[in-house]
């Protein structure tokens, strides 16, 4: 194998480590607005929704916002005008109470939440992490 070779795939591997490792929280990176959120640990103080929403709570591993497919769950496009504060704060805490599909205005299905609730082990939000992640979602439009 020539150094040439060599060389691209050390790169190619060193991609796919980096891109893992930001999307499992393996290292810092950086929020919308250019401050270090810890992806897999606490936020700093002061962290905002959006830095919560990626950091911490971990929400963008499986909702997407900004893409209209894509994730594991349903979209939160729209969400702001479509999704009461009482229905994102129950979503997060009982996942299971009632799971409407893509989260239609349909009348609710039995369905197993795969989604864990966020206010316990392991991701452990607190009730004013939970709050500025659903203002966050309340939000978006």
């Amino acid at each position: 194998m020539s150094k040439k070779s060599l060389f691209v795939w050390f790169l190619l591997v060193c991609i796919v480590v980096g891109v893992v490792g930001v999307r499992f929280g393996w290292f810092f990176t950086t929020g919308w607005s250019g401050s270090v959120v810890s992806v897999g640990g606490l936020p700093p103080a002061g962290a905002t929704g959006a830095e919560l929403f990626y950091g911490k709570g971990r929400c963008g591993l499986c909702h997407t916002v900004g893409i209209e497919r894509g994730g594991k769950c349903p979209s939160l496009n729209g969400a702001g005008g479509r999704l009461t504060t009482a229905f994102i704060y129950e979503a997060m805490t009982s996942p299971s109470a009632y799971i409407r599909l893509d989260f239609s205005f349909a009348e609710p299905r039995a369905y197993s939440a795969k989604m864990p609730a966020v206010n316990r082990a392991p991701i452990g939000l607190t009730e004013e992490e939970m709050q500025a992640i659903i203002e966050f979602v309340g939000a978006i439009q």
